[in-house]
């Protein structure tokens, strides 16, 4: 139960006890601590938090929180043990506290990447084994081995080809040719020629070891693909090349590929220096910002050294990344070795909050992929019970609580369509949505516990079901009839609770006062509902109306009783990258730690022919979920962008845009 409850969190998100201190125990981290508090192990350690809530913000606020010290009883317990503790209240810090655990257990040396030694490799190569670079994302090998061409007096006798369509016939025809002239020939990006790798494998088992060249070596580079030849995959060489990790790093192996001859050659040299410098900066900058996740790309694009190819300034504002002053190579090296080896959030634009956030996201996808990998037929882990009593505990649950379909001709009769009241159209359309969800839990929880007891076969959709449940993780089957969802299970089952009692009091009692923006499986149609009612009272085209946004800070659901005149209220955001500031009436900087923050009430009020303000605001993008990436679906929309809304601001828009801030509907717990 210890390993399950690390790697999925908790299964229940009921609160038996008040939070301590809300100041710093947020919903989340108090919710795990009742659940780790379950385990025999962690028995009464819900008690011993609210007892003793200044040691536990000390180990909160620690910036070696994976080494704090437990007060009693809890000092007793083992690293492992140490380790779930960490996950309830510092999750950034349990990747640090995984690798001590390993180095307890197997030793220092199974948590340091060995070198990348492209030369040992080559020697273990013959003209029958192939050399297979299995690509990472952001790492390119290109360069590697155009330099071990150059070093063996290859660059005469090297060619490429990128697989793709129509280009099986060229790379076949280059082998071949290979073959008798002992040529090295690369064919990168297999992964994309799936077509041709079963020929791909009939050409490299006929190669003829009396006739072939005993220069000729075939490079091949592909993402993992089960695509990929499994015969050439267990003859080959099989190489992993990570791109460097960190700022300092990837400056570092720009600089290391470059020799002095390249500054002296050219006719400005002291400005190439400084250009040079600035665009390997640049391009480590734009790299690492990728750990941040969604907070640094909305879309990662995987930024290789490809795409590094070719006055004193300052690049962060402490001054701890500037321009330097170098002559050579090696100056230039003994800059970058004095660099931070920790990257600053500033030198990406972000806050320092930032580090927190990229480390948490380690921490949960690393879980999520030991989940993955876990088999199908372990015990629960020294509970008492078996897997599948687990599961069935779970699918009754959530079945037993599961809200009835809504009685959609009922409804209809209540609210019918009216031309001067759209959102009558609104609340129906979200009815049957929620029918469509509620709709395949009902039959695939039935008929799961049915197959669990062996009454009915376990299907293909039933078991993935059922390993859902046992992972703590939104089915695929539901998910496809859901909304957009980062939760885990538990909270996701409390989430749509949440979601049904909100529509189920608009039908009993009306429209309220101020909507659960949150609430809405599709809130494009409820913003295009509003806007419709008042080009319609108003009889204006609907074409020229637009929103002004006024951020409500003074108001709450519980003092607004009544609707604007026009428009709409709002509530149920939350703000990511920043705050609001409810003093200056405008977005702040985030305090420490404080990763998200509740947004206030907004009045969104339609204005025909409205001219947006120039300054004084931030377009703030709001997203459902915090990945913030999406696809178009059939309607025209996003699946995860929502809107722009306009936020008053006292900093510019480009600075919050380097902060990542943005607004989502929902979080990950």
């Amino acid at each position: 139960m210890e390993w399950r409850f690390l790697l999925a969190g908790p299964t229940d998100t009921a609160s038996t006890l008040a939070n301590p201190d809300p100041d710093w125990i947020t919903e989340k981290v108090w919710t795990e601590i009742l659940n780790v508090a379950k385990l025999p192990s962690c028995k009464g350690f819900e008690n011993h938090v609210a007892a003793n809530t200044d040691h536990y913000r000390q180990y909160f606020e620690s910036s070696d929180a994976h080494r704090f010290p437990l007060a009693e009883p809890f000092h007793r317990l083992q690293l492992f043990q140490r380790l779930m503790v960490m996950r309830c209240i510092r999750p950034d810090k349990v990747a640090l506290g995984v690798q001590d655990y390993v180095t307890e257990q197997l030793g220092q040396r199974f948590i340091e990447p060995p070198p990348f030694d492209l030369n040992a490799c080559y020697g273990e190569s013959s003209t029958l084994a192939p050399l297979i670079f299995v690509l990472s994302s952001g790492a390119d090998p290109m360069a590697d081995l155009l330099k071990l061409c150059d070093e063996m007096h290859m660059m005469k006798k090297f060619d490429q080809v990128s697989l793709g369509q129509g280009q099986g016939p060229k790379a076949e025809k280059l082998i071949t040719q290979a073959i008798d002239k002992g040529m090295w020939i690369c064919l990168q990006n297999c992964h994309l020629a799936q077509s041709f790798m079963p020929r791909l494998e009939q050409i490299v088992d006929n190669i003829d070891p009396a006739k072939v060249h005993k220069d000729f070596r075939l490079w091949l580079t592909s993402m993992p693909s089960p695509h990929f030849p499994v015969s050439i995959l267990q003859n080959g060489v099989k190489m992993t090349l990570e791109p460097p990790k960190g700022l300092k790093s990837n400056v570092m192996r720009s600089f290391v590929r470059m020799e002095d001859k390249y500054f002296k050659e050219s006719q400005k040299p002291e400005e190439l220096k400084k250009l040079t410098y600035a665009i390997c900066l640049f391009h480590a900058v734009i790299q690492d910002r990728r750990k941040f996740g969604p907070l640094g790309w909305n879309i990662r694009y995987d930024f290789t050294d490809g795409d590094l190819a070719i006055k004193d300034f300052s690049f962060s504002l402490s001054g701890t990344y500037v321009s330097p002053n170098c002559d050579t190579v090696a100056e230039f090296l003994e800059v970058i070795r004095a660099l931070p080896p920790t990257p600053l959030p500033e030198i990406f634009g972000l806050h320092e909050n930032a580090d927190i956030t990229c480390a948490q996201n380690e921490t949960y996808t690393m879980f999520e992929t030991v989940l993955s990998l876990q088999p199908r037929t372990s015990s629960g882990g020294g509970s008492g019970l078996s897997r599948e009593d687990i599961i069935e505990k779970g699918a009754s649950s959530i079945n037993e609580k599961c809200p009835p379909l809504y009685l959609i001709d009922e409804i209809l009769h209540k609210y019918p369509t009216k031309y001067e009241e759209s959102m009558n159209t609104v609340l129906a359309q979200e009815c049957i949505r929620y029918n469509g969800l509620l709709g395949v839990m009902q039959v695939t929880l039935r008929e799961g516990l049915k197959a669990l007891k062996g009454l009915v076969v376990m299907s293909p959709d039933l078991e993935s079901v059922c390993d859902a449940i046992f992972n703590n993780q939104v089915p695929d089957l539901w998910a496809g009839k859901a909304y957009p969802s980062m939760k885990p299970l538990s909270s996701w089952v409390t989430d749509l609770h949440e979601r049904v009692r909100f529509i189920d009091a608009w039908i009993d009692q009306g429209p309220p006062a101020v909507f659960w923006f949150s609430g809405f499986f599709f809130p494009q149609a409820f913003f295009t509902g509003i806007m419709q009612n008042y080009a319609r009272k108003m009889q204006f085209p609907i074409d020229t109306i637009g929103w002004d946004f006024h951020v409500m800070d003074q108001n709450t659901v519980e003092n607004t009783t009544s609707a604007p005149a026009e428009g709409c209220y709002i509530y149920g955001l939350f703000m990511e990258g920043a705050r609001w500031d409810s003093t200056t009436h405008a977005i702040g900087e985030s305090r420490p730690k404080e990763l998200y923050t509740e947004f206030p009430l907004m009045w969104l009020d339609p204005k025909q022919h409205r001219v947006a303000p120039k300054d004084g605001i931030y377009m703030c993008p709001c997203y459902k979920i915090l990945s913030r990436a999406g696809t178009l679906s059939t309607t025209g929309h996003s699946t995860n962008f929502v809107m722009y809304m306009e936020v008053p601001s006292k900093h510019t828009q480009s600075h919050w845009i380097d902060r990542g801030l943005a607004l989502f509907t929902q979080l990950m717990f």
